[in-house]
């Protein structure tokens, strides 16, 4: 008995020097929408560095894959030939399905044992490709780099909802970006999966997404599902790089005033130049046509010859000439 309480004691010391020693981190990362198709991948890659001991998927309670760097892997009976490990960096337990059917459609589950800092999951969502139409788009907004952006998300329905999830589509590829869900006395609890991302969660049917000091890689398609099942508005959001981004209602307005204004100035300056032009014509015209001008001009000097000719005229000196007159013929007195 004694060996026994020993042995226990011995164990109890270990297990909590042990958990003195390490760190250990339970972290649920963001759920991925991955879209039903042949040779599809189910990213699992942690985001921290150490030992990779081990990892191991499920769906559905059942574990139908495990892969550890020693023991290899093993796959469960309706999986043998269809997955593979893809192992593109030393966290990463993704894997790859192919020979794919409507019956892979569901949620899935894969959990990162490593050392020191502990285990690491990730929740995958595989859905059947006609619930992704990227076509559709209901609202563009365009933002600078840097910048904040809020997307809305209404809905009118008859019936119930439990939640409400923002995703952003990219390629193949929807990531779940925040959720509302709806708990016990008519509270809602708001998720986000993204640091810079806040959501607000008024009611299930009135959600807004913000996303603040927007990046390049922030810009794809956004849009809202009700209870996975009701496709809400979508909104297309555009990153650029120029100052000229994130343009409001009210910076148009803005815009627009001040281009009509400039047009309004333009026409003003316009209408004055062309009635002056035209007043000072129409004096030229009087000048010409009044009789008693002609004549001055006539009579002191020659019209059309300009002063400076005048100055440069030679002086004409006068002419003599002698002209022979008949001499007067008196009358004689008698």
């Amino acid at each position: 008995m004694d060996a026994l309480k020993k042995d226990y004691w011995y164990s109890m010391v270990h297990i909590i020097f042990l958990s003195l020693l390490t760190v250990v981190h339970l972290l649920m990362a963001q759920g991925l929408v991955v879209k039903l198709e042949e040779g599809m991948t189910l990213d699992c890659i942690c985001p921290w560095s150490g030992n990779f001991t081990m990892v191991s998927w499920k769906r559905e309670l059942r574990t139908f894959a495990v892969y550890h760097p020693i023991h290899g892997m093993n796959i469960s009976s309706g999986y043998t030939g269809r997955v593979k490990f893809l192992k593109s960096s030393p966290m990463d337990g993704s894997i790859s399905l192919r020979n794919v059917t409507e019956r892979d459609v569901g949620q899935y589950h894969c959990s990162i044992q490593s050392f020191p800092l502990g285990s690491w999951t990730n929740n995958v969502f595989v859905k059947k490709a006609v619930d992704f139409d990227e076509s559709k788009v209901d609202t563009s907004i365009r933002v600078k780099k840097g910048g904040n952006v809020t997307i809305s998300c209404n809905h009118l329905s008859n019936r119930t909802l439990q939640h409400v999830v923002f995703e952003m589509v990219r390629g193949r590829k929807v990531q779940t970006m925040a959720q509302c869900q709806s708990l016990a006395g008519s509270s809602l609890k708001a998720i986000s999966y993204k640091d810079l991302a806040h959501v607000s969660c008024n009611s299930i049917l009135n959600a807004s997404l913000q996303l603040t000091n927007v990046t390049e890689e922030d810009g794809g398609l956004y849009r809202c599902l009700f209870d996975m099942e009701v496709v809400g508005q979508t909104t297309l959001l555009t990153v650029s790089e120029g100052v000229g981004g994130n343009l409001t209602v009210q910076h148009m307005i803005y815009i627009g005033a001040g281009a009509a204004g400039l047009v309004l100035v333009s026409l003003v300056v316009i209408a004055v130049m062309f009635f002056w032009h035209r007043k000072k014509r129409r004096a030229k015209v009087r000048v010409k046509s009044h009789p008693l001008q002609r004549s001055l001009l006539n009579n002191y000097e020659p019209s059309g010859v300009p002063k400076k000719m005048k100055k440069r005229t030679k002086r004409q000196d006068p002419i003599y000439c002698n002209i022979m007159t008949q001499p007067r013929q008196t009358k004689r007195k008698t």
